[in-house]
């Protein structure tokens, strides 16, 4: 793998809920069982796979077959939204940890 770029977003692990909208924001490092539990707190739940060992953009990465799928289609085709950073703003933000996020919609 000679000239390959390797991203750990590990602590990317960023969540926001937005119970009204139905939508979750998560970073890069998301792991399925944190997000889970904090859209159960609302009501919701997210188009997960069957480990919630996962990352989230891991598993959209591959196109995400829930078990929702057969009546919400697949996980990637939900997703609204990826932000993908430059380097400069990186290096301005705040909390650089929180910097890679996507945005999806949540079941209710």
């Amino acid at each position: 793998m000679a000239g390959a770029v390797l991203l750990r977003t590990g602590r990317l692990d960023h969540i926001e809920v937005d119970p009204a909208r139905r939508v979750a924001r998560v970073g890069a490092g998301t792991r399925w069982r944190p997000l889970l539990t904090r859209a159960a707190k609302h009501g919701l739940t997210g188009l997960a796979g069957s480990s919630p060992a996962v990352s989230v953009a891991g598993f959209l990465t591959d196109g995400g077959l829930s078990w929702f799928s057969r009546g919400y289609g697949w996980a990637a085709d939900s997703v609204r939204a990826f932000e993908v950073p430059r380097l400069r703003e990186i290096k301005k933000a705040r909390d650089p940890h929180r910097v890679f996020r996507a945005n999806f919609p949540v079941l209710g």
